[in-house]
């Protein structure tokens, strides 16, 4: 660009008419002084006619295709950037951004220009100033010499996009909607009702921005509709100045002031792409805001981070905006401008720190949603306060709480505020600074799914007893990073690391008879604080509904009574605690009662000898339907030779028969010795019946020997 020729800028709402002073190092206008009276200027105007109108569709939301659809280029570019441009009217488009990421945005530009005026040459000559000391304030280096006049309007149509959908597929449905109104002619009832889309294009909204003087502003679709077939009748006049031609002052007296250098179009598009960065990072904001199940602590530092965002970029455009006339007027170099632009690169708004920020929240928003997904039977109370209220105001004993206990730190923020206080002193520290969120912990998140998914089971198990209220919140705990179950009970805490019961194995079968089947019960782990019983359950296999039997305390061995005969059951447990129980096991193998039967009779000694006896008894009076005897078990031991002898009882030994006769002979006996007996039936399934009555002591004959033999056991004939 050449410095010391004629420029043309569009106005931008502004009152550049002729004769309006310009000063192009800050690109404003000086009002109040002129070069002319009024009377010199009226008479030395050229008017020429320029009827024109036109459009475009926009559907870029960019920086760089508004600039461009206002025709705001180079070193105007640079001074709108460092907000150093108040612009009107129509050019308010240029601010309007979109507010979410998934956002429709199309926009249709309305143009029209009336009339070109322009001062003679004549006039610009130095001895037809009015005011010729004006060159000596040093105020403005240009004059606006000619001016194009007309209106623009923009149409703004916005639609918000649901997460399912996709943003280009509905901003072609606006596209579409949008060229149907350049083909709007008188009868638009008509042609609205015509639409075969108008109940779509009901979704759409529309802002306006424009040089025309409206009654109400369009805010849907038929309103734009409307706005548009009148536009032309809208116009005042010649309308606005639309664009202008500046002469430099240099060439009517050395003495004005100048625009000496120009930003070069590097160092512009470097502002640009800072300052749309910072933009970029409020729509991000934005978009999280709108998440479902946000905690208002979260709320609270995204909008934070906003208004820090925003502070910042001010103060960015204030240092733009002062050293960009520095710049123009020669008075310093563009090396400022680069140093500011570098020093943003190393704060902690630089783009690094800014991206590592949104993806820590937007990750931390995601994994708070995934365990929220998990508890969704869990009411959520999203902010602390309230919690405090629910707490303190529950009718129940217990109040558990899954508790986010992370979600307040954010060493970001304080350093972000640091900065906006002091840069100097803390750019230093920025450089080698690291961040780390609790999110990115893989062993915390591990525990923290985990605990969710225990934490939903055991409310689902619970929540019916009205004993225990169950929430999700957010607490601070920096003992217990990530997550941690806090327990009140009656408004008190009582723990911040609360373990819920944990599920135990299944339990392994012990005895089985016909009316009961011994479990073998084993905790979840050998820390057993906290736990008061067993919530034992089984089920006949094939039926829907479980028996329920609580157990006190934690016996090893539960015998569960009552059970049908010839029936197979399927058992489990959980572990209990005051709030209630945990998790149940899974079920054990299936396990089928024995037939009620009735035990044998009671064994009669047929043959007693010095070392062995033989026994005869009856078969069971009852046995169960479809079930046969395999064998028989016999059971004996020692005996006191006579009553009142005080000697302990002796250990019981086992002979199985082998088959299925009343009568067996056991050998290998002491002789001279008192022995009992007592005789159970096994079946062929496996049980075993209850054993017969005892024997009558039967006492074995004298050796022929004269001394006794060593028992040989297991030996056996019939």
């Amino acid at each position: 660009m050449a410095l010391a020729s004629t420029m043309q800028i569009p106005a931008l709402g502004r009152p550049l008419y002729l004769g309006t002073l310009y000063d192009c190092r800050t690109d404003t206008f000086i009002p109040g002084i002129t070069l002319w009276d009024r009377e010199t200027l009226k008479s030395n105007v050229t008017t020429e006619e320029q009827c024109k109108t036109e459009f475009d569709i926009l559907t870029s939301d960019s920086f760089d295709a508004k600039t461009s659809a206002l025709n705001i280029h180079g070193e105007l570019k640079a001074s709108v950037l460092g907000g150093m441009v108040d612009i009107g009217g129509s050019a308010k488009y240029l601010w309007d951004t979109k507010t979410f990421s998934q956002q429709a945005r199309v926009t249709l530009k309305y143009s029209m220009t009336t009339q070109y005026c322009h001062l003679t040459m004549n006039h610009l000559g130095y001895q037809n100033l009015s005011f010729p000391d004006v060159f000596d304030k040093g105020t403005a280096t240009h004059v606006v010499t000619a001016v194009l006049y007309g209106a623009q309007a923009f149409f703004v149509f916005d639609q918000q996009v649901s997460t399912s959908e996709n943003v280009k597929d509905i901003e072609g449905s606006l596209m579409v909607q949008v060229k149907k109104i350049l083909k709007v002619t008188g009868n638009i009832e008509g042609e609205m009702k015509m639409n075969s889309e108008k109940k779509s294009a009901k979704e759409f909204r529309c802002r306006f921005y424009g040089d025309f003087v409206l009654e109400n502003n369009p805010v849907t679709y038929e309103d734009a509709v409307k706005v548009y077939a009148s536009l032309p009748k809208l116009l005042r006049g010649h309308g606005v100045p639309l664009l202008v031609w500046l002469y430099p002052l240099e060439k009517l007296s050395s003495k004005a002031a100048k625009l000496v250098q120009g930003i070069s179009i590097s160092l512009v598009c470097d502002a640009q792409y800072t300052l749309e960065r910072l933009s970029e990072c409020d729509k991000k904001c934005n978009d999280m805001l709108e998440a479902p199940g946000l905690f208002s602590v979260t709320q609270e530092k995204l909008r934070l981070f906003q208004e820090l965002n925003k502070q910042h970029r001010q103060i960015l455009q204030r240092k733009i905006a002062k050293v960009l006339p520095l710049i123009r007027g020669g008075r310093t170099t563009e090396y400022n401008l680069a140093s500011i632009l570098t020093m943003e690169s190393q704060s902690p708004f630089s783009s690094r720190r800014l991206s590592e920020f949104l993806d820590q929240k937007f990750l931390e928003i995601k994994v708070i949603n995934s365990f929220l997904t998990l508890l969704k039977e869990v009411r959520v109370i999203a902010d602390q306060s309230e919690l405090q209220d629910v707490v303190l105001g529950s009718p129940s004993q217990f109040v558990l709480v899954f508790a986010l206990t992370s979600l307040q730190e954010e060493p970001y923020l304080a350093d972000w505020k640091l900065w906006l206080w002091n840069p100097v002193s803390f750019i230093l520290k920025c450089k080698q600074k690291t961040y780390s969120s609790w999110v990115e912990d893989k062993e915390i998140r591990r525990k923290a799914i985990h605990l969710a998914e225990s934490f939903s089971k055991f409310a689902k198990n619970n929540h019916s007893t009205g004993k225990t209220q169950f929430f999700v919140s957010s607490i601070p705990d920096q003992e217990n990073k990530g997550v941690s179950i806090h327990l009140y009970e009656r408004g008190l805490q009582i723990s911040s690391n609360f373990e819920l019961p944990v599920k135990p194995p299944p339990p392994q079968i012990g005895g089985v008879t016909h009316d009961y089947v011994e479990l073998i019960l084993t905790p979840a782990s050998e820390k057993k604080e906290g736990i008061i019983g067993y919530r034992v359950e089984y089920q006949v296999v094939g039926e829907e509904d479980w028996t329920i039997i609580a157990v006190s305390g934690a016996p090893e061995v539960f015998k569960v009574t009552g059970l049908e005969p010839s029936t197979q059951y399927l058992f489990r447990f959980a572990q209990v605690c005051e709030l209630g129980h945990g998790e149940n096991s899974d079920v054990s193998s299936a396990t089928k009662v024995p037939p009620s039967t009735s035990p044998p009779g009671k064994p009669k000694a047929v043959v007693v000898g010095s070392q062995f006896i033989t026994l005869q008894w009856q078969g069971p009076s009852v046995d169960g339907a479809g079930v046969k005897i395999k064998e028989y078990r016999i059971e004996y031991r020692e005996e006191p030779e006579s009553v009142g002898e005080e000697e302990e009882e002796g250990e019981w030994h086992e002979y199985r028969t082998g088959n299925d006769e009343n009568c067996y002979t056991i050998k290998g006996l002491m002789p001279q010795t008192v022995y009992c007996f007592q005789v159970s039936a096994v079946y062929d399934g496996g049980w075993t019946s209850e054993s017969s009555d005892k024997s009558d002591p039967v006492k074995t004959r004298t050796s022929a020997m004269g001394k006794k033999h060593n028992m040989i056991r297991g030996t056996f004939s019939n």
